[in-house]
């Protein structure tokens, strides 16, 4: 800031008078840590209000009055979550950088998980069975288990590959063929030769459940959300915000969805076809891949694919 202010206007300045300049720039643009947490809730009844169907919740501590934490859901979010999405929440946290740090979780938040992964089943409601997709956080595996019990708990597989580095990239290559396998017996087949050469490593992955990582094991459908990138992703996205006070944060959030909420649902209305382009893509390489293969009944339900 020093050197573009003497460039701009051949003026030197001090390193604290820049500095102050800044902060004041910032107050100015955002508002203070102290007048953000001030307008939080009538923040959060105007997006109420302006955004029907959505819904906010702020706890506090009833005995010192502090802020713990808040969340908010846009209506169109919840309406197409309810109506058309897979039953699958994805959750990842990133650290806030501001005055008062603490984490933001695109979907709950760091402090009293119980309080918030509440306040998301109350937003949330659905009939169908849950996934909640993570890594291995225990205060958010212990909260599933009270808040949502019907609930089941994937881990993120990229997360679990991490730490299984020790072992080698033999192992983490048939731990990952093994969890992604749509087919038990597959998956069985590799974690058995997992057994044979990394014992150390089969041993770590059975102790945190096969339920819990393998595709084909998993109580409820896990589709294709096997990691939570599609959250860390949307983390990286607003990383240069988590300077910010808590409200402008929450704005930036709201702005960034309803961005995207605009740019695919007018992608959606020009398409003349039922499918998204990666839905059709993926349908149109599965059928030319099938195209070249012949398939015999042996049982119901049952076949067998040969090539030709």
């Amino acid at each position: 800031m020093q050197s573009e202010f003497h460039d701009t206007y051949s003026i030197e300045i001090s390193y604290n008078l820049a500095l102050r300049a800044k902060h004041q720039s910032f107050a100015i643009m955002y508002g203070t840590e102290k007048s953000s947490f001030a307008i939080l809730p009538s923040y959060l009844y105007m997006l109420r209000r302006t955004i029907p169907g959505s819904f906010t919740a702020v706890d506090i501590d009833r005995v010192t009055s502090q802020f713990k934490n808040a969340l908010f859901a846009l209506g169109p979010a919840i309406q197409g979550f309810r109506k058309h999405a897979h039953p699958v929440i994805v959750v990842d946290g990133t650290f806030l950088t501001g005055k008062y740090k603490g984490i933001l979780f695109v979907a709950v938040t760091h402090d009293d998980v119980d309080m918030v992964l509440s306040q998301l089943e109350r937003a949330y409601s659905s009939p169908n069975p849950l996934l909640i997709v993570s890594d291995g956080a225990k205060s958010i595996s212990n909260a599933i288990k009270t808040v949502f019990p019907r609930a089941k708990h994937g881990l993120c597989i990229v997360h679990m590959m991490r730490n299984m580095k020790v072992y080698g990239r033999e192992a983490i290559n048939l731990f990952s063929k093994a969890a992604f396998a749509f087919d038990g017996n597959v998956c069985s087949t590799l974690t058995r030769k997992l057994q044979k050469i990394h014992p150390g490593a089969y041993e770590n992955i059975m102790k945190i459940g096969l339920k819990k990582w393998a595709r084909s094991a998993c109580d409820v459908r896990r589709f294709h959300y096997m990691t939570s990138n599609a959250v860390e992703t949307f983390n990286a996205r607003i990383i240069w915000a988590r300077t910010l006070p808590v409200t402008s944060v929450l704005e930036i959030l709201r702005s960034i969805s309803e961005k995207w909420f605009y740019k695919r649902n007018k992608a959606a209305m020009e398409r003349d076809h039922e499918l998204t382009e990666d839905a059709e893509k993926l349908l149109g390489e599965a059928i030319e891949k099938g195209a070249k293969l012949r398939a015999e009944p042996i049982g119901s339900n049952k076949f067998n694919v040969k090539d030709g």
